[in-house]
C-alpha cells in the first residue's frame, strides 16, 4: 500500500473525507456547517448556485457522519423532493464517493430498506422520497437530516416543525442541512426558513460567481438560453418575487449600512415608529433618526414583543430600555404608533410618560408608496443588526388581493416593515435641526450677522 493510500485509508478511518471537497464553494458550505455544529443551532440553510457541489458535499458529510466515532450509534436521514432524483443522482453519488474506500470499511447498501449501513460503527444512512410519502423522515432520532433541493418539497415546513425536531431529540449535537435554489414564488416555506436561518446566522449564499473551478466561458455555457429570472433564482441565488406583489421592490443591499456618526448627529431628529400587534402579531419597534444633510431616514436598533404576551406595563419598559440602548444622550423629536390600540397609545402617553401619536393606516398604498420612492433614491438607510426589519424588505409581499400585507410565521404580517412605513410617513423633512450658526466663531471680528427679515445672515472674512 503506497502512501497516498495509507492517507486515504487513515481519513476514512476517521469519518475525515475532506479531502474529497474539490471546490472553494463546497469548503466555504462544509466551514460554516462546523460553524453551526459548534454554536449549536440546529440548522444550515444552503443557497447555492447550481453545479457547485453542493449535493457532493452533503453526501460526503452524511458518509462521514455515520463513520463517526464520537456519536453512539449515527444516524442520518437524506431526504429528496422526489424519489427518482435518489435513482438518478444521489444513490450515484454516494457509490462514486465510496470507490476509494478501503476494504476493511465495511459499508454496505441495502436498496430493500433504502439505507446504507456501516458495519464499524452502526451507523445508518436512510434515503427517502418525500413525494412518495410525506412522513417518510419518521424515525427513533437522527444526527444529521439532508433536505435536498428543498425548494420542491411542498411540505417542507411540517417537515423542519413537527418531523425533523421530534428526531433531534435527546441527541446530543443534530443538524438539519437545507439545500437548495430559491423557489418560483415566495408563497413557499423555503423564504420563511431562510429567514429564520438568517436570524440565527445559520445561512450561507454562495452564486456561480464564487465557483473557482468554472472559466467565464464555462459560465456562459450554463447560463446559455434560460430566462433571465431563471438565471437570477438558479446561478445568482435571488428571491425573484413577482414585482406586482413585493410590497417594496426597489429594495437593494447596498442600503444595509453602518453610518459613523458625524458632528451633526446630536443635533439630527430621533425617532421611534411602533406597530401593535394583535393576537399572534408581533409589536414590532424601530429606533432611528433623520439624517438631515444626506435627506435619509437611518434605522439602527429594532424591537419586539409577541402580541399575546404584551401587556402595557411590559411594553412601556421595553420600549425605555430599548430607547436607552439607542440613544442615551439625545431626546426623541417624534414617536408614532399605529391606531390599533388607541387606549394602549393613551396608557403609554399618561402613565409612562411615553408620548406616541397615532398614525391613520387608510391610506396605506400611498404610505408604502412613499416608502418605495424613499428606498429607491436611496433615502433609507437600514443597520446590519436589524435583522428583521430586513427580512422583511427583502420578502415582503401583499396578499394575493393586493390590499393589505401577506403572512409570513416568520414576520407576522411584516410587522417591521409596517413600523417602518409609519416612521417615513411622519418625519419632518422639512425642519433643518442643526442651530444656524453651529460651528462659527461668533465672537470672531471676522465673522459680522447681517440681520435679516427671519434669521441672520453670517459672513465671513479672512481671518
Amino acid at each position: 500500500m503506497g502512501r497516498r493510500e495509507q492517507l486515504i485509508a487513515e481519513f476514512w478511518r476517521r469519518g475525515d473525507l475532506q479531502y474529497k471537497l474539490w471546490n472553494n464553494v463546497q469548503r466555504k458550505i462544509k466551514l460554516k456547517l462546523q460553524d453551526c455544529l459548534d454554536r449549536k443551532t440546529g440548522m444550515l440553510f444552503v443557497n447555492a448556485a447550481r453545479g457547485t457541489g453542493k449535493t457532493t458535499l452533503a453526501c460526503n458529510t452524511s458518509l462521514e457522519v455515520i463513520r463517526s466515532l464520537t456519536i453512539k450509534k449515527p444516524q442520518v436521514f437524506f431526504a429528496t423532493a422526489f424519489a427518482e432524483d435518489l435513482r438518478s443522482i444521489i444513490t450515484p453519488t454516494f457509490e462514486r464517493l465510496m470507490e476509494d474506500k478501503p476494504p476493511q470499511i465495511k459499508i454496505t447498501h441495502v436498496p430493500s430498506k433504502k439505507m446504507y449501513l456501516d458495519h464499524g460503527t452502526g451507523g445508518l444512512m436512510h434515503y427517502r422520497g418525500l413525494d412518495l410519502k410525506r412522513n417518510s423522515l419518521r424515525g427513533n432520532y437522527a444526527d444529521f437530516v439532508v433536505l435536498e433541493e428543498c425548494q420542491n418539497i411542498k411540505s417542507l415546513g411540517y417537515q423542519w416543525n413537527y418531523v425533523i425536531k421530534q428526531l433531534f431529540r435527546h441527541r446530543p449535537n443534530p443538524l438539519c442541512m437545507f439545500i437548495g435554489t430559491p423557489p418560483e414564488t415566495p408563497d413557499h416555506d423555503w423564504v420563511e426558513l431562510m429567514e429564520l436561518a438568517r436570524l440565527s446566522d445559520s445561512y450561507i449564499e454562495l452564486t456561480i460567481d464564487e465557483h473557482d473551478m468554472l472559466s467565464e466561458e464555462e459560465k456562459a455555457f450554463l447560463m446559455k438560453d434560460i430566462r433571465p429570472d431563471a438565471i437570477q433564482r438558479e446561478f445568482y441565488c435571488k428571491l425573484v418575487v413577482d414585482s406586482t406583489r413585493a410590497i417594496v421592490p426597489e429594495w437593494r443591499d447596498e442600503f444595509v449600512q453602518e453610518i459613523e456618526h458625524d458632528r451633526f448627529r446630536p443635533f439630527y431628529h430621533n425617532y421611534n415608529a411602533l406597530d401593535m400587534g394583535v393576537k399572534r402579531d408581533y409589536t414590532a419597534g424601530l429606533i432611528g433618526y433623520y439624517d438631515f444633510l444626506r435627506a435619509a431616514i437611518v434605522i439602527e436598533h429594532e424591537y419586539e414583543i409577541m402580541g399575546p404576551e404584551m401587556t402595557t406595563k411590559l411594553l412601556a419598559k421595553l420600549i425605555k430600555d430599548k430607547e436607552k440602548e439607542a440613544v442615551p444622550d439625545w431626546r426623541f423629536h417624534k414617536r408614532v404608533a399605529d391606531n390599533n390600540w388607541p387606549l394602549m397609545v393613551q396608557d403609554l402617553n399618561i402613565d409612562y410618560d411615553l408620548p406616541f401619536i397615532s398614525t391613520d393606516k387608510a391610506a396605506l398604498r400611498t404610505m408604502v408608496n412613499k416608502v418605495r420612492i424613499w428606498a429607491d433614491a436611496g433615502r433609507i438607510l437600514i443597520h446590519p443588526r436589524c435583522k428583521k426589519l430586513l427580512g422583511c424588505l427583502r420578502t415582503g409581499i401583499w396578499n394575493e388581493q393586493r390590499n393589505e400585507f401577506g403572512t409570513s410565521f416568520v414576520y407576522g404580517h411584516y410587522d417591521w416593515l409596517a413600523a417602518l412605513v409609519y416612521l417615513v410617513r411622519n418625519i419632518d423633512e422639512g425642519i433643518n435641526p442643526i442651530p444656524p450658526y453651529f460651528g462659527i466663531n461668533l465672537a470672531s471680528p471676522n465673522t459680522v450677522i447681517i440681520p435679516g427679515h427671519k434669521k441672520g445672515i453670517v459672513k465671513r472674512f479672512g481671518e
